[in-house]
């Protein structure tokens, strides 16, 4: 199906009250934690086709101190609406945002049997590395601030790119868990908690 440049536009915006598309193909925990980064600096951007919010995505940056990591949280399109390339229009636009927060290298996790995903995040020029792949390179403890940063506990995919074009590795085992483990308190674990009705 041919699309039309102008039957596409991305809208950024940071108004996390309606996420519908992330709630509706992913469900509500998606929808409840994707809504947590809203007060550390998160981006909602909004794929419209056609006049209809058919794509979302949320991302934000983190800030070590030497090096600034940005993060592909969530990206999701609407199930009618796939295979039509509007997830890649979805992640540029994503990874544009993330550059223009200064974002040195992006990241993102994704389920190990979510096949899109991961063939969008390879086609994007993403390298694709198993936990296992990140420990044995940079350590464990650097596997785990990943995590923290991410929240990506239930994935087992994690996806990496340069802005800068860049290698990735060495510079991703540069990173630290200080500001990792308050990112984690406040934008993981407490949704978690609350999810669970013990905050």
């Amino acid at each position: 199906m041919m699309m039309e440049e102008d039957e596409i536009e991305v809208t950024i915006h940071r108004d996390f009250s309606s996420l519908e598309v992330i709630r509706a193909s992913m469900g509500r925990w998606h929808h409840h934690f994707a809504r947590s980064v809203k007060d550390h600096g998160g981006v909602v951007l909004d794929l419209i086709f056609r006049g209809r919010t058919v794509g979302q995505s949320v991302v934000y940056a983190v800030d070590l101190g030497y090096s600034v990591l940005g993060v592909i949280y969530y990206i999701a399109i609407l199930p009618g609406y796939r295979g039509r390339g509007l997830g890649k229009i979805l992640l540029a636009s994503a990874e544009e945002v993330l550059s223009d927060m200064r974002s040195e290298h992006l990241l993102a996790t994704i389920s190990g049997d979510n096949k899109a995903s991961l063939k969008l995040f390879g086609e994007m020029g993403y390298q694709l590395y198993s936990w296992d792949q990140i420990s044995n390179r940079c350590g464990k403890g650097v596997a785990e601030v990943i995590r923290m940063i991410t929240c990506g506990y239930e994935d087992d995919v994690v996806a990496l790119k340069s802005v800068l074009g860049d290698p990735v590795f060495p510079e991703i085992c540069n990173i630290n868990g200080g500001v990792a483990k308050r990112w984690w308190r406040s934008a993981c674990l407490k949704p978690w908690l609350d999810l669970r009705g013990r905050i």
